[in-house]
Formats: C-alpha cells, sequence, structure tokens
C-alpha cells in the first residue's frame, strides 16, 4: 500500500517501486528525526531468513546510488538509518 507521513515540513511517501519485477516487500515504516545537527531518516522492512538486500539513494528518481553494505534478512524487521542534509532524499530497498 501507499501512504504519506508529514513531520513539520517532512513528507515521505511510502510505497513500492518493482525493480526489475514486482518486489516481494515493501518498507513498512519511515521515521524522521528533525536534529538540526544532522536529520535522519530511517526505513524498516520485513526480511526474509538469508536474503540479501541493498539500500539505495536518489535525489531525483532516476540516478541511484547503493549505499551502506548488502544487509542480510534473519526473518524479522530490518532498519537503515540514513543522515541527510539534501533538500529531497529518495530510498529504496533492492534485492541485489
Amino acid at each position: 500500500g501507499e501512504g504519506t507521513l508529514a513531520a513539520n515540513d517532512f513528507r515521505a511517501n511510502v510505497g513500492v517501486i518493482p525493480e526489475p519485477a514486482e518486489v516481494p516487500f515493501q518498507i513498512t515504516e519511515v521515521t524522521y528525526t528533525p536534529d538540526p545537527a544532522m536529520p535522519t531518516v530511517e526505513i524498516s522492512w520485513p526480511t526474509a531468513a538469508g536474503q540479501t538486500y541493498h539500500v539505495q539513494r536518489s535525489t531525483d528518481l532516476e540516478s541511484w546510488e547503493d549505499i551502506g553494505v548488502v544487509l542480510t534478512g534473519n526473518g524479522n524487521t530490518m532498519n537503515y538509518a540514513q543522515p541527510s542534509t539534501a533538500e529531497k532524499v529518495f530510498l529504496r530497498v533492492v534485492i541485489p
């Protein structure tokens, strides 16, 4: 599903961006910490045991870069926090 969170001037669109085929999971939570020194966006998603995941970042939804290391799921919810001072930042999780 899709939803929108709002906290002050922060807004996150939560949903699935399938690539290349339908993704078998989706980001389930987005939180924003508006620390003036370094604002942080944190995402959470359910994992499958042994499945690998890679978080990617974009500022324009066109060009994506891998951030962090490849993460291995254990069947529980996984979190990834990304500090950013960019006006817009988009995060997604892909299965490499």
